[in-house]
């Protein structure tokens, strides 16, 4: 029935009259879609054109209605969803993962660092500091060879100590 009437009203406005074939295959392309659909779809082609619509021209407003309204449910929903959350937050059943974190580096700072870590970092800070002042050594070959000598009677020299 709402079918009929928007064909209708926009025959008139276009000063035309569709043949029954026409409307035939209107009725049978848009049965299923709804009233509110259909009224909104055939008044945006009136207030669009002058002239009787094609078929396509009607889908493609149906189909835009269509999107139109499922753009707004998602976006409802989005809103429900958010409104839910900080709801959550406010009776204090959902927690941020930035506040997790925030939690957990406060634990682990309340505890005292292990003796081992504290031995660990003192190791690393001493072995940047030796590779910042090799790093500024220049041997020569000889310098090398000599240097090796002497750790060698030093490493006998250790070894008898204790034999």
């Amino acid at each position: 029935m709402a079918l009929a009437l928007q064909i209708n009203l926009t025959a008139q406005n276009a000063k035309t009259a569709p043949t029954p074939e026409l409307m035939a295959e209107f009725k049978r392309v848009f049965r299923n879609e709804s009233q509110e659909a259909t009224e909104w779809a055939w008044d945006m082609w009136r207030r669009q054109s002058d002239f009787f619509p094609p078929i396509a021209a009607i889908v493609r407003l149906y189909a835009e209605w269509h999107r139109a309204r499922r753009e707004a449910a998602e976006a409802e929903k989005r809103r429900a969803e958010r409104e839910a959350i900080e709801q959550a937050r406010r009776e204090g059943k959902l927690v941020d993962f930035v506040d997790v974190v925030k939690q957990m580096n406060e634990i682990v700072a309340a505890q005292p660092e292990p003796e081992h870590m504290k031995r660990q970092r003192a190791f690393n800070h001493r072995m940047q500091r030796a590779a910042h002042a090799v790093g500024t050594l220049h041997l020569s070959e000889n310098e090398i060879e000599e240097r090796r000598q002497k750790e060698q009677v030093e490493i006998r020299r250790y070894e008898r100590g204790f034999s």
